[in-house]
């Protein structure tokens, strides 16, 4: 009886702070369903971070780079690179499900890992066990669970309003910067005080625009007026005087201006200090999102081979091995089956770099034709483009040797008047020799 009071009294005690009310929500339930506070007052959570400008602006260019990358299986057989064409390869490369193209599911993917941390697809299987779809998950409503007996990872979560339980191998799982490598973490976290304060500066400036541009102040009133009438003025004040340019003072009031002007402020620099923040936090160049000022031509091609390497390597790598560790079979592994993302297209560069690229890959023998003519997504010219082309003038040094060698005896036979012992006939084997290769 008295336990059971105790713990009644307890729970009375939690309800009286925390519960709250509609109209006073808890910080717990604030924090659940709007969104952690930021230190600007502001709540920013997963779900609204990404309508933030630069937040979306981050995302998007991220999504849009990797989405428009094509993934495609190929096959090693001893150092032999060939892709592979099946239905596996098919689905990845145009549609994952009856309802969404891959170009729309890689965007989803890299959206939800830029916000959520974490983007859960369902794998879909035929009755002889081969993956056939891929259903993504929504991010909310799924949860990374570890079994304590034997410490397998599952996954739970609901469809269409069930309840659904899957195992690990049935859920393609592609995190983010993870603290335990078995759930990602969201990067709003890190951002969120800079989208609050981004979003505080936005709303500040759109209140001083809806009142016609016109500064804060104080108003005077000569004699001490209760709260009733302090009401009163201030509607009338708003009422008769808002976007107008010249205010009318009457009945001995007198208007103040509060000094706090844009430029005090320091609005535009704060705003975008933190842009650059959130696109560090992203590793996205700063003029991918519109930040110009100091770009030149030379520097935006570097970091944009940098912002390849750095940015969007990293985040292919994550999903090719995903896909390679779910969707492929452990045997299909073994005989050498992988996916890949096709990353040339961003590492092209000019078209005169590509073409000295492809002038000096031909004259040593690594490119053919029709190499060169598909890395650019051009059609083939048949078998006479698959032949490999080599320099005349190279020779193996063994050879350049033996024939300096000829030419300085031929020349020392020739000051001492002799007939050259057979020289003139090894220089011509060296020179046929020269030619064959």
């Amino acid at each position: 009886m008295l336990l059971s009071r105790l713990k009644s009294g307890i729970k009375n005690e939690i309800a009286e702070e925390d519960s709250g009310s509609l109209l006073h929500p808890a910080t717990w339930f604030r924090n659940i369903f709007a969104g952690t506070e930021s230190s600007s007052g502001e709540r920013v959570s997963s779900k609204t971070a990404v309508l933030h400008p630069d937040v979306y602006a981050c995302v998007i260019v991220l999504a849009d780079d990797i989405a428009k990358l094509p993934i495609k299986l190929f096959r090693n057989r001893n150092g032999n690179i060939q892709q592979v064409q099946n239905n596996v390869s098919e689905m990845i490369l145009n549609k994952v499900n009856n309802y969404m193209t891959s170009f729309v599911w890689k965007r989803l993917l890299v959206t939800r890992l830029c916000t959520w941390g974490n983007s859960y697809n369902l794998l879909l299987f035929d009755k002889d066990g081969n993956v056939t779809g891929i259903r993504p998950l929504d991010p909310e409503a799924t949860n990374t669970n570890i079994d304590p007996d034997n410490g397998r990872v599952w996954y739970s979560t609901t469809i269409d309003g069930r309840y659904r339980e899957f195992f690990y191998e049935e859920v393609l799982h592609f995190k983010n910067l993870s603290l335990d490598g078995i759930v990602g973490q969201t990067p709003i976290s890190v951002i969120r005080d800079n989208i609050g304060s981004n979003r505080a500066a936005t709303k500040f400036n759109a209140k001083f625009y809806k009142n016609g541009g016109a500064p804060f102040g104080v108003v005077k009133a000569p004699t001490l007026l209760d709260r009733k009438s302090k009401q009163i003025l201030r509607e009338d004040w708003e009422r008769v005087n808002a976007g107008q340019s010249v205010a009318v003072l009457d009945a001995g009031l007198d208007y103040s201006q509060v000094t706090m002007p844009m430029k005090d402020a320091q609005f535009i620099e704060s705003m975008k200090w933190n842009r650059q923040q959130i696109a560090s936090i992203y590793k996205v160049p700063p003029h991918k999102i519109g930040e110009l000022d100091r770009a030149t031509f030379s520097n935006i091609e570097q970091q944009s081979l940098d912002y390849v390497k750095t940015t969007l390597q990293p985040f292919v790598t994550n999903i090719e091995q995903e896909l390679n560790d779910k969707i492929l079979t452990e045997r299909q592994r073994n005989q050498g089956y992988y996916f890949k993302f096709n990353l040339e297209s961003e590492l092209r560069g000019d078209s005169k770099s590509r073409a000295e690229f492809y002038k000096t890959m031909q004259s040593v023998g690594a490119f053919s034709v029709n190499t060169i003519l598909q890395k650019e997504d051009m059609t083939g010219i048949g078998e006479i483009g698959d032949e490999h082309y080599g320099n005349l003038n190279l020779v193996p040094l063994s050879i350049m040797k033996e024939y300096q060698l000829s030419k300085t005896k031929q020349s020392s036979d020739r000051l001492k008047g002799g007939d050259g012992n057979g020289t003139e006939e090894k220089e011509k084997q060296v020179l046929e020799h020269e030619d064959s290769e």
